[in-house]
């Protein structure tokens, strides 16, 4: 593995990636309790434990399928950077910062809409300082692949024609081969009938050969 061989984008794209997996392990979110500063300070005065008036939650906890979608985001920021380190191809129609920009803006946008309609109702669940910073962190995943597409010189267009080309859906049809022309069938030709003599062929009769001597042929 030879880290040179990184484009600025895809280093971009797997610090995010690392940065967003440890994040969500932070709260981001934050569900009230329902106690006061002052049952706090008096939940703490008799249990010697402090409660606070919110319970931090994790991306983990509070998400039921956002946090495996950002999960495989990652997998595959930190995929499309092994691969470029060590110089492989993988089998597929369209590269894979190709894949990591268009699923990284789609995950953008999912946790844009979890951050302003977050589970839970609003006077009960709150946004916290982690979040938004996961929101930033999973736009950097999918900026840093989008800048190692344009540096690859691949576009989304080029990616179309390639997948296209890969399922046959774009190809042309080949025109069929020329027929040859059709002869006309000859006309059967109708054996003689019992005592009658064949026609003659048609055509001028054959040159006979003069008879030796040079002379001319005998006449009646």
């Amino acid at each position: 593995m030879d880290t040179t061989k990184l484009r600025l984008g895809e280093v971009v794209a797997g610090a995010s990636a690392i940065l967003l997996f440890i994040v969500m392990f932070f709260h981001w979110y934050g569900i009230k309790t329902g106690f006061s500063s002052q049952d706090s300070a008096l939940i703490k005065s008799i249990t010697g434990r402090s409660v606070g008036e919110t319970i931090g939650v994790s991306a983990w906890r509070i998400f039921s399928y956002t946090d495996l979608l950002l999960l495989l985001l990652i997998i595959l920021a930190l995929g499309m950077v092994l691969l470029s380190a060590t110089q492989r191809s993988t089998a597929l129609p369209i590269s894979m910062n190709v894949i990591v920009t268009a699923f990284g803006a789609i995950m953008t946008l999912i946790v844009l809409y979890r951050l302003i309609n977050q589970p839970g109702p609003n006077d009960v669940v709150t946004v916290k300082f982690w979040g938004y910073f996961g929101l930033v962190l999973t736009a950097g995943v999918a900026a840093g692949a989008f800048m190692a597409m344009r540096e690859e010189g691949t576009s989304f267009s080029d990616a179309a024609q390639r997948l296209q080309g890969a399922t046959g859906a774009g190809a042309a049809p080949q025109p069929a081969p020329p027929q040859p022309p059709a002869q006309a069938p000859q006309p059967p030709q109708q054996p003689p009938a019992q005592g009658e003599q064949p026609a003659p062929p048609q055509g001028p009769p054959p040159s006979q050969p003069p008879p030796p001597g040079g002379g001319a042929p005998p006449t009646g």
